[in-house]
Order: C-alpha cells, then sequence, then structure tokens
C-alpha cells in the first residue's frame, strides 16, 4: 500500500490534501495526515484511522490551517512536472533522428 491508495478517501474531504497524497509530495503530506490523525506516516495506519468518521473532519482541518503551504507544495509539484515535459520536447525538437522528430 502506498500514498497514491489513500488519496482518493482524503479528497473527498479536502481535495488538495488528497491530490498531493497522489503525488511526489505524498509522503511530506502523509506525514501531516498522520500528525492529524494521531497515527504512524504509514499508509496502512491511516486507512485504518479513516474508519472514524471524525478522521475526515480532521484532515478537512488540516487543509484549512494549511491552504497556503499545501498550495504552495501543489505549485511546486506542477512547476517541476511541466519543466520535465518541456525539457523532452526540447530534446525530441533537437534531435536530427528521424524517427524521434516525427
Amino acid at each position: 500500500m502506498d500514498w497514491s491508495d489513500i488519496s482518493n478517501a482524503v479528497a473527498k474531504a479536502a481535495p488538495l490534501v488528497g491530490t498531493l497524497l497522489g503525488g511526489p509530495a505524498g509522503a511530506a503530506v502523509g506525514g501531516l495526515v498522520a500528525s492529524a490523525l494521531g497515527t504512524e506516516a504509514d499508509p496502512a495506519a491511516i486507512t485504518t484511522a479513516l474508519q472514524d468518521p471524525a478522521a475526515l473532519e480532521r484532515i478537512r482541518k488540516l487543509e484549512q490551517d494549511n491552504q497556503t503551504d499545501l498550495t504552495r507544495m501543489h505549485l511546486e509539484a506542477e512547476t517541476t512536472r511541466l519543466a520535465e515535459v518541456n525539457q523532452t520536447i526540447r530534446a525530441e525538437a533537437a534531435s536530427h533522428d528521424p524517427v524521434v522528430r516525427r
């Protein structure tokens, strides 16, 4: 089990946290979620904690309290992803291989 496995369940209550759990910042955000729930920073432990209806409310509060930091993390991850895509496009455009340029 990994962080992306619980991202959908968390996204129902806190969409930004759920999105970040499913991405490259999953472990860091998972630690924040674990701290808010009082569990270990492990996807299995958080899955067990999510059985409590109050858990999603605590995650929603975590998202509201840390909105700025979570948004920054999301934007940084997206910027990194787009930079990698752009780098690939530039490498393909600069290639002299006819198969790559096609």
